[in-house]
């Protein structure tokens, strides 16, 4: 058998028809477009996770700090009113420009808000802090500010930075623009939660411009600076950042911003919130920014990648069953049972490691799928129930022993579940729902609702001249839209690129991506890897299950190396990649 996929030849035997047409030319669209979160007023954005639920929180406008709340990162967010519906401490400060609170959740379960208020004595903007035990508050705030550097022109833009070995730290501005003089960018410690300061700040960057909205990721020994720069009042409003090897810098700035009105397509994009694993987010990054609508900043996300430690506008949402995006591997046991082994190594021989019992009772491996309805990185388990509804447990635990919680029915109608799949067609991390129809028509259902009864919406047909049988749905160039790929009669694997997403006829240039692969139900395609791209496998006749290496993505053969990554799954009907 050769290394590279050419002619590769598997003991895997079936009919198969050819299944060429019906799929249009479509219009390209850019690699990623944000998603807009929250239609109204909420400047300022900062997220946090307490249990399952997100919370979000804005600078005043018809609150003094609004606070929304959602299931997952991108929705549906629900605006819920104040979370501090007393205002800034009457003692030291007064209301009406209450800006950029940032929240965090301590150890004991209580949450600190810092941010700033219009400072009475003096009419400028200085820091201050309030606690509380519920994250959509009330907060109470403190009698004094925690920074106020009148001198400084006052201090703006505070943002909790915890570093890997556990320091807790406080982001600030002094703001010298409202002076007439530079403005720095500065890091402090804190303690007791957050409410008091250790030593004094450090400079981290330092600007006759303006430049405000700090925030800091650690990647390993690298420190990320992102910063927001130019009026915000403006589409020239944008997100910039700078690097250091330490929290406390030198930082050496970026040559270009990362989000700009060109590259995005928001006006103003700024006051970016940048929320990674350390929060609680699984999947993948995300920047949570806002933008100018008309005469209000709405709530935008966008998903953020990395080139080494270089951050990078877009990506696309990992999908396993720990949210490493390194496909799990699972066989539906004679008993009813469903045993995953862990995916320890990525792409090596025998990835796989610790086995876990993930679910019971499935009598027919037929009828199960595994899907991320929530953009939470975690695959949910599936039901198509004989009855035609299609019930979904939600992942609540990731990896490990019957990880599975509530349940909701997500469609009604469903009667063939060969027919059956769940694809991710506009990388918003929530799948869609996808019949493929005796005539041969492809028709999915837009996942509006994320976890939830009854969640997809409109429905479009994507393509035509599909059979059930051949068919499959996987993310070939890592860009986050699910391909349409169809297991040729003669062996080859055809792959159309998705062009637009969710839409009528997404789907343009085909390629041949592999061939010999003469059994459709024998093959498949996970990320074993978490790089986006998905390696083709097939499971053999001998119960080995080998793996080709996504090279070069959406190309022609794009697969290289092949190794066996598992054995001894027999009955490929049982075997599942999650």
């Amino acid at each position: 058998m050769s290394r590279r996929l050419r002619r590769t030849v598997l003991t895997c035997v079936a009919v198969l028809a050819s299944m060429t047409a019906g799929l249009a030319p479509a219009t390209a669209v850019p690699p990623e477009v944000p998603k807009q979160l929250i239609a109204q007023d909420f400047p300022d954005p900062d997220l946090v996770r307490v249990g399952s639920t997100w919370y979000a929180y804005a600078t005043n406008n018809f609150a003094h700090v609004p606070v929304a709340s959602a299931p997952t990162i991108d929705g549906p967010w629900t605006v819920r009113g104040d979370a501090m519906p007393g205002g800034p401490s009457p003692s030291w400060a007064t209301a009406g420009r209450t800006w950029a609170p940032d929240v965090h959740l301590n150890g004991d379960g209580t949450l600190t808000m810092t941010y700033t208020a219009w400072h009475t004595a003096s009419g400028r903007q200085c820091i201050g802090v309030a606690t509380a035990t519920n994250a959509l508050g009330p907060f109470t705030p403190a009698g004094s500010p925690l920074i106020c550097p009148l001198g400084q022109g006052g201090a703006i833009d505070a943002n909790t930075f915890v570093a890997a070995d556990g320091t807790r730290y406080l982001l600030w501005k002094n703001d010298g623009n409202a002076i007439g003089q530079p403005s720095t960018l500065w890091l402090v410690r804190t303690t007791n939660n957050g409410t008091a300061l250790v030593g004094g700040s450090t400079a981290l960057l330092t600007s006759s411009g303006v430049i405000e909205a700090p925030d800091i990721v650690q990647r390993g020994g690298q420190f990320v600076l992102f910063y927001s720069g130019g009026s915000y009042g403006g589409c020239g409003y944008e997100t910039r950042y700078a690097t250091a090897n330490s929290a406390g810098g030198p930082y050496s700035v970026a040559g270009q911003a990362l989000m700009t009105q060109g590259n995005t397509g928001i006006c103003g994009p700024g006051g970016a919130d940048v929320v990674t694993a350390a929060d609680g987010l699984t999947g993948g990054d995300k920047v949570v920014f806002h933008g100018w609508v008309g005469g209000a900043r709405h709530l935008y996300s966008v998903d953020l990648s990395w080139v080494g430690n270089v951050p990078v506008q877009g990506g696309r949402r990992a999908v396993s069953l720990d949210g490493d995006g390194r496909s799990e591997l699972a066989v539906v046991e004679a008993g009813g049972a469903v045993r995953a082994w862990h995916n320890d190594l990525g792409f090596a021989t025998m990835p796989y490691g610790d086995s876990a019992i993930i679910g019971t009772g499935v009598t027919d491996p037929a009828r199960v799928r595994f899907a991320d309805l929530d953009d939470d990185g975690r695959a949910e388990q599936i039901h198509l129930q004989p009855n035609g509804d299609v019930q979904a447990w939600h992942n609540d635990v990731g990896f490990g022993t019957m990880p599975y919680g509530d349940s909701v029915i997500i469609a009604t109608g469903f009667t063939d579940p060969t027919r059956v799949r769940f694809a991710d067609l506009d990388d918003d991390g929530r799948a869609e729902l996808i019949n493929i129809q005796a005539d041969g028509q492809v028709q999915a259902w837009h996942n509006d609702g994320a976890f939830s009864a009854m969640p997809y919406g409109a429905s479009r047909i994507i393509a035509t001249g599909f059979t059930a049988s051949r068919t499959a749905f996987a993310d070939i160039d890592g860009d986050g839209r699910d391909e349409i790929i169809a297991v040729q009669a003669n062996g080859d694997v055809q792959a159309w690129h998705n062009d637009a997403g969710f839409a009528t006829m997404p789907y343009g240039n085909s390629v041949i991506i592999a061939d010999g692969f003469t059994d459709p139900a024998r093959v498949r395609f996970p990320d074993l890897d978490g790089d986006g791209r998905a390696e083709i496998a097939a499971i053999q006749t001998d119960g080995q299950i080998r793996a080709w290496h996504n090279d070069a993505g959406f190309v022609t053969r794009p697969y290289g190396d092949s190794l066996v990554v598992g054995a001894g799954f027999t009955d490929p009907g049982r075997a599942i990649f999650i």
